[in-house]
């Protein structure tokens, strides 16, 4: 299969699949907020963004946002919504940004966020308010497609993103 024809599917999947190689490679300790921060941030940009919203996608389409954020993938939710927000995902960026408010009542700043989400898991009273957040962002799957949203962000021209990913594959 040509490159230039990659589904939008595979585009995807691969570069999930290279994030996950490298952060399985380089983090030793899940419960090491730090090195798994540092991790992240090692990734290109087409990885970060996939990984980002592919495990914003995966935690609330499984658990909701309240599983989000209590399995520590929150600690990375302000740089996801601006990842969201970069793609075209407004709606999605809409929701989570609702969710940072909710979570993050105290308006810690993102790196204080961070900090307080790898350590802390989500009180129960706010259970209610975000589960009402689920139940948007599940209707989003029939008209907000991420995938595709993702993948002609990677491949927008003059876009460097896209040509680095050819070049590697």
């Amino acid at each position: 299969m040509s490159q230039e024809n990659i589904s939008n599917t595979v585009l995807i999947d691969n570069l999930y699949d290279s994030a996950g190689e490298h952060l399985r490679n380089t983090v030793t300790d899940w419960t090491n907020h730090e090195l798994w921060s540092d991790a992240v941030d090692e990734l290109d940009a087409n990885e970060r963004a996939v990984y980002l919203i592919g495990v914003l996608n995966q935690q609330v389409m499984n658990g909701g946002f309240i599983q989000y954020f209590d399995n520590s993938y929150g600690m990375f939710g302000y740089e996801t919504l601006r990842v969201l927000r970069t793609v075209g995902a407004v709606n999605s960026a809409n929701l989570l940004e609702l969710a940072l408010k909710i979570v993050n009542r105290e308006q810690l700043t993102p790196d204080q966020f961070s900090k307080y989400i790898a350590t802390n898991i989500v009180a129960d009273e706010l259970g209610d308010e975000l589960d009402q957040l689920d139940e948007q962002y599940y209707k989003l799957e029939n008209t907000e497609y991420l995938e595709e949203l993702l993948a002609n962000w990677i491949k927008t021209e003059p876009n460097k993103r896209w040509q680095a990913y050819k070049s590697k594959t």
